[in-house]
């Protein structure tokens, strides 16, 4: 409670400090916002502590210096408000730095004997330049105080008499009572202050932190939404094109009937991956783990994918290690869609020969497999030095592959997130015209009581070559 209700003043003194931090400073971005409290808060301080430190002189008769603090100390009041009102932070950080300059080479000049005075100058004044009116004020500040530490030297060789009001300490400085007491309420008050400040960046990192969690959740649910909106349609496209071609077409109508289907099931792939993207962004991607055929989901890939295979003279060849189970438990419909997008790359950048894919286990024991996936292709190969690049999103190895093969540059990359989500890791291995083989391992549990039936055979028609390996 107690804690909670420090932080609660804090608050309230940071707040009190932003009233005098208007849009126009804000507008600069958070350092000018820090230098701006800075400001106002060295201002007041340093205000109270000129004003309690002549009404002590004032009490022990000391008018000359008294009236010189109430005016210095008018003067920092002020300045404040006059940032309020301009928004001038450069002139008023300055303001401030001229006034505390002054009074320091007062106290430095009426202190000259002492060899620690100086000190005053040179490590107070340059610092404070920077943290108020930023690196360069800082140095211009800092030359000045070594230019006070010359002339202090001059006085202390005698060369150079001060004036007799000079010799007098400001009355903030006097060692009395009331000026030790001045001066450790200020001191609690600047503490106040930088801790109030630092509270209040800590706030403003939090608010930043939350309301770009909340424009992502919003960007997300957007492209979800609307790409779930743009699905219903599309699939309502594509089964009405489907309808059409089975009409009948002339030739040149037919043509135009399967380049529109073809566009259309581009865009319906581009709009599924903005979904599986968006929602790996997310954290909303769930997998599922139940039992399946894994030999029939292979099978479904290499017959789904027969079609776009024939029409480039391709094979699509299926090697399944006769080890591997007939059921395990995973999420199929994942499994199946990265195995598409690699084996749907292989058969797209295969100009000719064979592309395929192999299932072998790798490791065994009770209850799970260890299984490694593999699709291998003959086609155009990826060069050593961009196969880092290879899983970036949007990214398109080569611009001319890219504009002849077509892609979004996404399949990879969604790929890589799914296999890594069901605890595999994806690889390739490919030299520049020789072909690619990307290669994943997952391990997946075996219920119980599973079979190991032969090797089902293709679908009719199938363009896919099954073999078992040996």
């Amino acid at each position: 409670m107690a804690r909670a209700s420090a932080g609660g003043f804090e608050r309230g003194c940071l707040r009190s400090i932003d009233v005098f931090v208007t849009g126009r400073v804000r507008a600069r971005g958070t350092e000018a916002i820090a230098r701006a409290r800075m400001v106002v808060a060295t201002s007041f301080a340093t205000a109270f502590l000129l004003a309690t430190g002549a009404a002590g002189a004032l009490l022990r008769g000391g008018e000359t210096t008294t009236v010189q603090a109430l005016l210095a100390s008018l003067a920092l009041a002020a300045v404040p408000f006059v940032l309020r009102a301009t928004g001038a932070l450069t002139l008023a950080a300055n303001v401030v730095m001229a006034i505390l300059f002054v009074l320091i080479a007062h106290a430095n000049l009426a202190d000259a004997g002492n060899p620690g005075g100086p000190l005053l100058a040179t490590t107070v004044v340059p610092l404070l330049g920077v943290l108020l009116a930023g690196t360069r004020a800082g140095v211009f500040w800092g030359i000045l105080a070594a230019a006070q530490l010359v002339l202090l030297e001059i006085v202390r060789a005698g060369r150079l008499e001060i004036p007799a009001d000079l010799a007098v300490a400001p009355p903030v400085l006097e060692p009395t009572y009331l000026g030790g007491a001045t001066v450790v309420l200020a001191i609690l008050g600047l503490a106040l202050c930088d801790r109030a400040l630092g509270r209040g960046r800590l706030d403003e990192l939090d608010e930043a932190r939350e309301r770009a969690e909340r424009a992502d959740r919003v960007k997300s649910d957007f492209v979800a939404s609307v790409s779930h909106e743009m699905r219903t349609p599309l699939n309502v496209m594509v089964g009405m094109i489907d309808m059409l071609l089975d009409s009948r077409l002339s030739d040149p109508q037919a043509g135009l009937a399967r380049t529109l289907r073809v566009s259309t099931m581009n865009l319906l792939r581009l709009v599924n991956d903005v979904v599986d993207l968006s929602r790996i962004e997310a954290g909303r991607l769930e997998l599922e783990a139940v039992p399946f055929d894994i030999r029939t989901c292979i099978t479904d890939v290499a017959q789904q994918l027969d079609a776009p295979a024939r029409e480039k003279g391709l094979g699509i060849d299926v090697v399944l290690d006769p080890a591997v189970p007939q059921a395990v438990v995973g999420d199929p419909a994942r499994l199946r869609q990265v195995l598409l997008n690699l084996l749907g790359n292989a058969i797209k950048f295969t100009p000719q020969g064979r592309t395929g894919i192999e299932v072998y286990v790798i490791g065994k024991s009770e209850g799970e497999v260890v299984l490694s996936f593999a699709v291998t292709d003959t086609g155009v190969g990826i060069p050593k030095e961009d196969i880092p690049r290879l899983f970036q999103r949007f990214t398109q190895i080569d611009g001319a592959a890219a504009r002849a093969f077509g892609g979004s540059g996404l399949g990879l990359a969604i790929s890589r997130e799914l296999v890594l989500r069901m605890d595999g890791e994806l690889s390739v291995e490919s030299r520049h015209g020789g072909g690619s083989r990307f290669e994943f391992r997952l391990p997946m549990r075996v219920p119980p009581a599973t079979s190991r039936p032969a090797l089902l055979p293709s679908s009719p028609g199938s363009n896919a070559n099954h073999a078992v390996a040996s």
